[in-house]
C-alpha cells in the first residue's frame, strides 16, 4: 500500500468537505503531488469526480488546475481528453501559457508521434500568436530522432535558426544521438564542432552519446578519451562519476598526467563539501606520490577548497 498516495487523497476529500472550502493552490498542491507519484490515473479521478474542472464544484478551478489535468491525461495516453480541457480553458478565456502547449507537444510526441506535434507547435504560432522557445522545439527534435526522421529534424532545427531560437545542447544531444542511431559517423563530428563554435559546452548525455560513437567506430579509449570523459563529468558536477572513470582509466593501464588529476581536485573543490575537499587533498598527496608535479589550477583549486571549509593553515603551507 503506497501510504503517502493514500493520506494524500484523504487530505483532498477532507478539504473538499471544509467549510469554507481551502483556495484551489491548495487543491493544486495535492494534485502536483499525486502526479509527481506518477499516479495519473488517481489525479484524474479526484479532479473528475468532483468536477474540478466544470461549474458545479465547490472549488473554482484556474489555470494550473487545467494544467494538471492535461498533464494528466497526456502521461496516462489520452492526449485527447487534454485537448478537450485545453477547448475548456480556451473558451472560458483563460490564455494558455507556454506549458500548457509544452505539456500537449510532449503528449503528442508520445502518443501520436513528433510530425503531429509539429503540426500543432505551428498552428498556435500561426493562430494564437504563441512565441515558442527552444524547450518545445527541443521535444520535437528529440521525438523525430528517436523515430529516425533525421531529415525532419533537421529542417526543424534549421527553422528554430531561422526565427531566432537558440538551440542549447540538449538540441545538439538529439541530433548527435540521431547521427549515431544511422550510422552517419562522419557527420557527429561536424555537430561537435558547431557546437564549439556557438559557445555550447557538452554535458553528461554528450559524452555518453560520443562514448559509444567511439566504441562502435572501432576506437579503443586513451588517456586522452579518459581525461575528457572525467571533465565531462565533473562540469555537470558529477565529481564521483568523474572519479570512478579516473579508476578504470588507471585499471587499463594509462598513468593519470597533471591535467586528470588538476580536473578531478578543481571537480572535488567546486562541491564545496567537506568530505570532498579531503578527497582532493588525498588526490594531491598521491599526485606527489607517482612524482607528478602539481600545476597553477591545481594548487589554486585545493587552496580554495581548503579555505572554503575553514582549514586557512593548510592552505597557506601549499604557498610556501
Amino acid at each position: 500500500m503506497n501510504h503517502e498516495l493514500t493520506g494524500s487523497v484523504l487530505s483532498f476529500n477532507r478539504m473538499i468537505e471544509t467549510i469554507p472550502v481551502p483556495p484551489v493552490r491548495q487543491f493544486n498542491h495535492i494534485l502536483i503531488k499525486i502526479a509527481k507519484m506518477k499516479q495519473y490515473p488517481t489525479a484524474i479521478s479526484l479532479i473528475l469526480d468532483h468536477d474540478l474542472l466544470g461549474f458545479n464544484s465547490s472549488v473554482k478551478p484556474n489555470l494550473y488546475t487545467f494544467s494538471i489535468a492535461m498533464n494528466c491525461f497526456c502521461h496516462t495516453g489520452r492526449v485527447d481528453l487534454g485537448f478537450s480541457v485545453y477547448g475548456r480553458v480556451v473558451k472560458l478565456g483563460y490564455k494558455p501559457d507556454s506549458a500548457i502547449i509544452h505539456t500537449l507537444i510532449r503528449g503528442l510526441c508520445d502518443n501520436d508521434g513528433p510530425q503531429a506535434a509539429h503540426r500543432f507547435l505551428q498552428l498556435v504560432e500561426e493562430t494564437k500568436g504563441f512565441h515558442l522557445g527552444t524547450t518545445e522545439y527541443n521535444t520535437i527534435i528529440n521525438g523525430l530522432c528517436k523515430d529516425r526522421h533525421l531529415t525532419e529534424a533537421l529542417e526543424i532545427y534549421f527553422e528554430m535558426e531561422k526565427k531566432g531560437i537558440l538551440p542549447d545542447v540538449i538540441t545538439f544531444d538529439s541530433l548527435i544521438q540521431g547521427y549515431c542511431n544511422l550510422g552517419l559517423w562522419e557527420k557527429v563530428n561536424g555537430l561537435s564542432t558547431e557546437m564549439k563554435a556557438k559557445g555550447i559546452s557538452y554535458d553528461i548525455v554528450t559524452f555518453s552519446i560520443l562514448v559509444h560513437y567511439w566504441f562502435k567506430q572501432g576506437c579503443v579509449p586513451n588517456a586522452f578519451t579518459y581525461t575528457t570523459l572525467i571533465n565531462g563529468y565533473c562540469l555537470v558536477g558529477k565529481v564521483d562519476e568523474a572519479r570512478e572513470i579516473f579508476e578504470v582509466m588507471i585499471q587499463e593501464g594509462y598513468a593519470p598526467c597533471v591535467v586528470s588529476y588538476s580536473i578531478l581536485i578543481e571537480g572535488y573543490y567546486k562541491s564545496k563539501k567537506k568530505e570532498k575537499i579531503e578527497k582532493a587533498c588525498d588526490l594531491f598527496s598521491e599526485m606527489y606520490g607517482n612524482g607528478i608535479v602539481p600545476n597553477v589550477v591545481t594548487c589554486t583549486s585545493l587552496i580554495n577548497g581548503l579555505c572554503h571549509v575553514g582549514r586557512p593553515k593548510e592552505a597557506f603551507r601549499l604557498l610556501i
